[in-house]
């Protein structure tokens, strides 16, 4: 029953190219446009190392995601060298 809603969720998510990132915490409120990819109903967001971001995410991972038609809210986490997938 869920199938289609999940096929529509992960086509809306790889029909965008970059989305505006916005976090809190130490580093207060930050917000950036940032280039993304997605696979299936993971998105990724490809964060500049020395983007306040980072320390945001390290102590609170609350996030909002927003382009022009929707916006999504959720929790971010920062991946590892070793876990970034080749996605491209």
């Amino acid at each position: 029953m869920l199938d289609h809603l999940r096929q529509k969720a992960a086509q809306t998510l790889a029909s965008v190219g970059s989305v505006n990132l916005s976090s809190y915490g130490p580093a207060d409120i930050q917000s950036s446009r940032l280039p993304c990819t997605a696979k299936d109903l993971t998105l990724y967001v490809f964060i500049p190392h020395s983007s306040n971001h980072l320390l945001n995410l390290e102590q609170r991972p609350g996030i909002v995601i927003a382009t022009d038609e929707w916006d999504l809210q959720g929790n971010a986490r920062v991946l590892t060298p070793e876990e970034i997938p080749v996605l491209i």
